[in-house]
């Protein structure tokens, strides 16, 4: 059972109904199961969203909701996140890269907006 009314969001956004079903599928997934990760670009080619402003204004509904939750990560240049920011004025200039165990300098090209598709199962109160 969800806790988000992905009805409302049909009637909100017709022209996309089949994108929110498929993404009510994915988010109504098991509390236990990884987080997916995406990128604006991953997302809307798997829940097969047009380049639109409709699609751009449902992305902003799930966020609002949150059923999306947009993150800035800093990646290394030897592969891999090094850390999570809520917001790109949170990022420092220099980061600790823990694979190479050395200061860098936080570069725009280490940057990636990605967006996790949060469970929106509820918690029961038994022990299954």
């Amino acid at each position: 059972m969800s806790s988000i009314n992905f009805e409302n969001l049909i009637l909100e956004y017709p022209e996309i109904t089949e994108s929110i079903e498929q993404i009510e599928a994915v988010a109504n997934r098991k509390k236990s199961a990884l987080i997916p990760e995406f990128t604006i670009e991953r997302f809307f080619d798997r829940f097969s969203l047009p380049a639109s402003v409709v699609s751009a204004k449902l992305l902003g509904r799930l966020q609002e909701l949150g059923v999306l939750n947009k993150i800035i990560r800093v990646e290394s240049k030897y592969g891999g996140g090094i850390q999570d920011f809520g917001s790109l004025l949170e990022i420092p200039k220099k980061l600790h890269d823990f694979r190479i165990d050395e200061d860098v300098v936080v570069e725009p090209t280490d940057i990636k907006v990605l967006y996790q598709l949060l469970s929106q199962e509820l918690e029961s109160n038994s022990d299954e």
